[in-house]
């Protein structure tokens, strides 16, 4: 049986099933997220991922940047999947579990390639439950049309409007903000300068 995997922009093999940190590029998680759109595309203007990682780590303590700005990146390799088609596969016969299970494996070969502790620190995941939280009834108010009133209950959203960027600005700010970052060791792949 061959190992599903993905390849990269750079040009690497990246195993969905035997992931380790040595696959991790920080770059190519930038570059990805920085072209994938949020909510499936179902947004009224391009919004990528990095761009709110961003903005979820801006709303975080420093202590919990990191965690924010990478809380997402499993996306850079499996795409976005909107929660309500997480919520559609926990209503399916086998529900999300081999999902979850990938994304686990993923989020911990970031993190270790970080020399982050994988899952998070309890606090630390609350803050960034929160700030997520935040972001998504923000980019609910700016970025989506009106609709049908969601049943996730949301906090207060931010004071200033989004105002979407384009991937290149999204990649740039969001490897400025790893430049930034104070990691227990240097992550893999290399960074620009």
């Amino acid at each position: 049986m061959t190992m599903p995997w993905i390849q990269t922009e750079k040009g690497r093999r990246f195993d969905l099933v035997a992931t380790s940190p040595a696959q991790v590029d920080v770059e190519e998680i930038a570059s990805a997220l920085a072209k994938i759109c949020r909510f499936n595309g179902h947004s009224r203007y391009f919004y990528s991922v990095a761009q709110h990682s961003v903005i979820v780590a801006d709303m975080l303590p420093p202590d919990a940047r990191v965690y924010g700005l990478f809380h997402d990146a499993h996306e850079a390799y499996v795409g976005d999947l909107a929660t309500p088609v997480k919520d559609a596969l926990r209503q399916e016969t086998g529900g999300i579990d081999a999902w979850r299970a990938m994304v686990d494996r993923i989020d911990a070969a970031i993190f270790g390639a970080l020399g982050l502790q994988w899952p998070m620190p309890a606090d630390i995941a609350r803050q960034v439950k929160h700030a997520d939280l935040v972001a998504l009834a923000t980019e609910r108010r700016d970025l989506m049309a009106d609709g049908p009133v969601w049943s996730q209950r949301m906090p207060q959203p931010l004071p200033r409007r989004i105002v979407p960027w384009g991937w290149d600005k999204a990649m740039e700010t969001f490897l400025d903000r790893v430049r930034r970052l104070p990691l227990p060791q240097a992550p893999h792949g290399a960074l620009a300068s």
